[in-house]
């Protein structure tokens, strides 16, 4: 995305995509990025992990590093039903796999702070298989919830899954530049909205950014 590529070398992560009938208009879909980022995040506390966060909109973090991320295509009209790819990247043994060059290389390749699953949790004895079928119940589990609640209930859902959010916020009350197109806004993250948008606290008020339309990173002052 955005000539951004994730690096996978041979058997070392999970990269997956799953393709979904979604039985509902387009018009309802901005808040399942980060919904399914939380079911993600919900299956690797499950599986051991601790430390593990969702950085807005659908990128999961363990221990302030990223572990994986989720991203999806939708197709279709506003008020039919549309087709959705979902594609998931999950470090798994990535630390075991990567090309044997020292970190400072690896930090050039990798732009950003980074762990896998073997690192955060050594004595794990689940592989990649056991794993990945546990990500794929539980982004289907969510679908399957997300679809429930479409349409007369969609309103009631959102609301208490922005509580839901506040529990695995990364970004919750960080200063933040959020980076776009055009132009470059600072401010405070205080979580999301009904519409899955992030709620900005900036000198001019509050804003939300719409899913899609930028990048977030932490805030480094004087940067």
């Amino acid at each position: 995305r955005r000539g951004r590529a994730w690096i996978a070398p041979y058997a070392a992560n999970i990269t997956m995509s799953l393709l979904w009938n979604f039985q509902g208009g387009m018009q309802n879909v901005g808040l399942l990025s980060p919904f399914l980022a939380v079911q993600l995040a919900q299956v690797l506390a499950q599986l051991g992990l601790s430390e593990v966060k969702v950085k807005w909109p659908n990128d999961v973090y363990c221990a302030n590093k990223k572990i994986a991320g989720i991203l999806i295509e939708c197709s279709g009209e506003v008020n039919a039903n549309c087709r959705m790819v979902i594609g998931l990247g999950l470090n798994v043994f990535m630390s075991q796999r990567f090309p044997k060059t020292s970190q400072q290389s690896r930090n050039q390749t990798i732009d950003q702070a980074w762990t896998d699953v073997i690192t955060e949790f050594p004595t794990i004895t689940k592989g990649r298989d056991e794993i990945a079928a546990s990500c794929i119940n539980a982004l289907v589990r969510g679908l399957q919830d997300y679809e429930t609640h479409e349409g007369h209930l969609y309103e009631t859902f959102c609301g208490a899954f922005c509580d839901i959010w506040s529990e695995w916020d990364w970004l919750a009350n960080k200063a933040v530049r959020v980076d776009s197109e055009t132009c470059n806004v600072h401010g405070v993250a205080m979580g999301i909205t009904d519409s899955g948008g992030l709620r900005l606290v900036t000198q001019e008020g509050e804003q939300e950014i719409v899913i899609g339309e930028v990048s977030v990173r932490e805030d480094n002052v004087g940067e």
